[in-house]
């Protein structure tokens, strides 16, 4: 029993090591003096993204409605994308560069930059 739950944790964690993750920060919108209303605060709850190969992966915690966009740094490449009812979004097919993505759940917008690196075929 214990060598299967070694080999379990052997294998999350090389997994874990393969993906490289995306920090996101919530874009607050500010607020105008006259118009009185309150800034909109980060929710507990923050997605999480990472980058794996030549795809994107975010998820949440919960099942939620969420916006997903790329854009290639250099204007070269976007796409944006509503997934309903899910957890787990992901994106491919991205080419090697450096990538801006922005994320949408509940009107909160969450922005991170990732790279995207040329894989090695040997």
């Amino acid at each position: 029993m214990k060598k299967v739950v070694f080999l379990a944790l052997c294998i999350m964690t090389f997994a874990g090591a393969m993906a490289d993750p995306i920090h996101l920060r919530p874009i607050i919108p500010p607020t105008t003096p006259s118009s009185g209303d309150k800034p909109h605060k980060a929710p507990l709850l923050m997605p999480s993204a990472y980058c794996e190969d030549d795809a994107i992966y975010v998820t949440y915690p919960y099942t939620t409605v969420m916006t997903v966009s790329v854009c290639k740094d250099d204007d070269t490449f976007y796409t944006e994308q509503t997934f309903y009812a899910v957890s787990t979004a992901s994106i491919g097919g991205l080419a090697p560069g450096t990538y801006t993505l922005t994320v949408t759940i509940g009107g909160i917008v969450y922005e991170g930059e990732f790279e995207v690196e040329e894989l090695i075929n040997n």
